[in-house]
């Protein structure tokens, strides 16, 4: 019920879809402007340099996990001035969960090593050893993609159409060969493959810095990209889920919609009890606010025994109670009165 959480409270609602779109845009403006520089920098000027620092400083989290980062320091000369650059690429420090990949960088730039400086004419002091565009900046930018992704997806389901049951309209109610037909709130192909696809590129970032460090080669993480386009389509085609209410006026059968795994229920109209609107209160977070769920259910069964199916859940009572009537009118009924609906001969 989270989602309605989010619906029925405006504070809440804004403060998630302002935190993660900020977060969004914010990575998305790193990654971009690492690009940028990084692919400047292939046509900088250069200079010789020569490492004057060279260190390995561990550093420990507070869960326990221990980060090692390259201290790194280079000396060289433009028109006759001395510059020390500290920068090996822009906007990432060279850092890694795994000590050995740190120590290879550390051989590579060892102290008294020459190496080719990529300064900025206007500001040599901003120089780089590793100019161009590589599989750290991909990494990068499929975090920030998935990270785009999920914040688009979720300021649209906060954002978007409330769940609304109308019988008038079409798209939500019609009449079939057989009888009716009534579509309930569900997810849809985009929502489902927006959620999976921002889990599966976070979670295929991770996977591919745990496993090849944090500048794996491109194609590792194109290969990473391709899968969670794949997790997501399958996603979509499996849980995108509108159930539907139908009425069989012929066969005199009601079929309920089936939950996200299982089947449809068929019950025959002299099964079917009470059609009735239950609200929910529920609380939001911890500061005392509460929101109302409005469910509409099904009572049906025998004298052998009876079970209540929540058809729909709304915000508005108003749309529970046009469900629960239009239930009544599908299956016949002329008595529409919620809550005192007498069991059909």
């Amino acid at each position: 019920m989270q989602f309605f959480a989010l619906r029925a409270s405006p504070v809440v609602l804004w403060v998630v879809a302002a935190a993660v779109a900020a977060g969004a845009v914010t990575l998305d403006w790193v990654v971009l402007d690492g690009f940028v520089w990084q692919r400047r920098a292939a046509g900088f000027p250069t200079a010789a340099a020569t490492v004057v620092t060279s260190e390995v400083v561990e550093r420990r989290g507070g869960k326990g996990g221990t980060t090692y980062t390259l201290e790194l320091a280079y000396q060289f000369t433009v028109a006759g001035r001395t510059y020390v650059g500290t920068r090996v690429r822009y906007f990432v420090k060279p850092s890694s969960k795994h000590r050995a990949e740190i120590d290879r960088l550390r051989a590579e730039y060892a102290v008294a090593r020459p190496v080719v400086a990529y300064y900025p004419p206007d500001s040599p002091a901003d120089a780089i050893l590793r100019p161009g565009v590589e599989g750290t900046d991909y990494l990068r930018a499929l975090f920030a993609l998935g990270l785009t992704v999920l914040a688009g997806g979720a300021t649209r389901l906060a954002f978007g159409k409330q769940p609304r049951f109308d019988p008038n309209d079409p798209d939500q109610a019609r009449q079939t060969d057989a009888g009716w037909e009534a579509r309930m709130p569900g997810a849809s192909h985009a929502a489902v493959f927006c959620v999976a696809f921002a889990a599966a590129t976070l979670l295929g970032g991770f996977v591919v810095t745990v496993a090849h460090g944090e500048n794996p080669a491109p194609e590792v993480v194109g290969v990473a990209l391709a899968g969670a386009v794949g997790v997501a389509a399958v996603a979509a085609a499996l849980l995108s889920h509108h159930p539907t209410l139908a009425a069989d006026l012929d066969a005199r059968t009601l079929t309920l919609p089936a939950p996200w795994f299982g089947w449809p229920v068929r019950v025959p109209f002299e099964q079917v009890g009470t059609v009735a609107v239950r609200e929910e209160e529920h609380a939001v977070g911890r500061g005392g606010d509460t929101y109302t769920v409005y469910r509409c259910e099904i009572g049906w069964g025998t004298s052998a025994g009876v079970q209540i199916t929540t058809v729909a859940a709304y915000l508005h009572r108003a749309d529970a109670e046009r469900l629960a009537a239009w239930i009544n009118m599908a299956v016949g009924r002329m008595d529409t009165e919620l809550g005192a609906v007498e069991r059909p001969a």
